[in-house]
């Protein structure tokens, strides 16, 4: 997504210049990530892209869409958007600050409830792998 809000309407040469910046950066925090091990690194990292992609699919649609009920279900589009992904980015903090408590939580519940647990908490293969 990222590549394609970035590389619209521009030049051959910027297009592949964001391209190998994309590149970069997912390596670098990837390295960085793997140093660190910490995960709010890696949630921060990946709001920061969104906001980005977000913040130019906003200008696109400013100078882009001149039809009013296109520009109408664009806005529509981006607040479903934006509300899911804050929806699974909570959701995602959650499950990292208490991945062990809500591990005890399915254990002593037990299946089926446990694995309706595990879809809420991102983790629904533990559910079964103990």
């Amino acid at each position: 997504m990222a590549a394609m809000v970035w590389s619209w309407d521009v030049s051959k040469f910027t297009a592949y210049s964001v391209y190998a910046s994309l590149i970069f950066a997912a390596t670098a925090i990837t390295v960085i990530y793997l140093q660190i091990r910490d995960p709010t690194f890696h949630q921060l990292a990946y709001a920061g892209l969104t906001a980005l992609v977000l913040t130019r699919s906003i200008y696109l649609l400013h100078v882009k869409v001149d039809n009013a009920e296109a520009r109408k279900n664009m806005w529509w589009t981006i607040a479903i958007g934006v509300s899911s992904f804050l929806t699974g980015f909570i959701l995602w903090i959650i499950d990292n600050e208490f991945c062990d408590a809500l591990r005890s939580v399915r254990h002593q519940i037990g299946v089926p409830a446990a694995f309706l647990l595990g879809i809420l908490s991102s983790q629904p293969s533990s559910t079964f792998t103990g």
